[in-house]
């Protein structure tokens, strides 16, 4: 179900009021870095008193300037749409900022603190825009990335194996919640450590199409190096990271070769 209600109304509010919604789910899962799953599920319940800062409300007033820039160099035109309830779970929801054609959308972030453009997506805006294209059943978006001197644009297709692995978290946070509980589900310790950990893998190892693209490649070997360092990682997760590693490496050989064929 679609609904024609404008973002940030009172009455797309009441709307997403009880539901699990896109924007908020990466902090449900513990991978936001400065709201807390106890806000998280404060804001889906309706209860959190939170009305913008100076970060959301730069974002939220540059939005248009975003899309603008992004259709004039795509050529892509941008309908606005409204929430977007999924077909099968009616608990999840998502507000994508616009839709393309028949398969796309928009995500359009605008940087305050820094005001740099995003080269990588970050995280919780992975998984905010992944469930989106889950709930408005689309195919790819277009994550736009502005900044009054720069501005890019990543394409992310939808995963819909991921979608699969994270949807027993959210149907525990969607229990606690009809339950009327306090807050979020009660947590193993490490467990959310595990959580990220997973996800981070997930966006790597899925990501591992066969293309022989050297700026590609190069990429994804910084990628799993970087991982390789990085302490939520067991043993296992790193050997399987190692073995990519030496298969990209293997690629990149093949991709320098084929170029000084070219």
């Amino acid at each position: 179900m679609t609904t024609a209600l404008q973002q940030g109304t009172p009455e797309w509010h009441a709307a997403r009021k009880g539901k699990l919604t896109a924007s908020n789910v990466g902090a449900a899962l513990g991978l936001c870095l400065w709201t807390s799953r106890k806000v998280a599920f404060n804001r889906a319940m309706g209860t959190d008193t939170f009305e913008g800062n100076d970060a959301t409300r730069w974002g939220s007033n540059n939005e248009p300037n975003a899309i603008l820039a992004y259709s004039a160099h795509t050529g892509n035109l941008v309908e606005k749409t409204g929430l977007h309830v999924h077909e099968h779970t009616p608990w999840l929801a998502g507000s994508p900022d616009g839709l393309v054609g028949t398969e796309g959308m928009v995500e359009a972030k605008c940087p305050y603190w820094k005001k740099q453009v995003h080269f990588e997506i970050p995280l919780y805006y992975y998984m905010q825009i992944n469930l989106c294209l889950e709930c408005a059943n689309r195919e790819w978006c277009d994550y736009i990335s502005w900044t009054p001197d720069a501005y890019k644009v990543i394409r992310v297709t939808r995963d819909r194996d991921l979608h699969e692995r994270m949807l027993p978290h959210y149907s525990n946070f969607f229990a606690a919640m009809s339950r009327g509980a306090d807050g979020p589900p009660v947590v193993r310790k490490g467990e959310l450590q595990i959580m990220r950990a997973m996800v981070i893998s997930l966006l790597l190892l899925l990501s591992l199409l066969v293309n022989y693209n050297l700026r590609i490649i190069n990429t994804k070997i910084r990628l799993f190096e970087a991982a390789l360092e990085r302490p939520e990682f067991n043993v296992s997760q790193k050997l399987g990271f190692y073995r990519e590693l030496k298969k990209l490496e293997r690629d990149r050989y093949i991709a320098i070769v084929a170029e000084h064929l070219d």
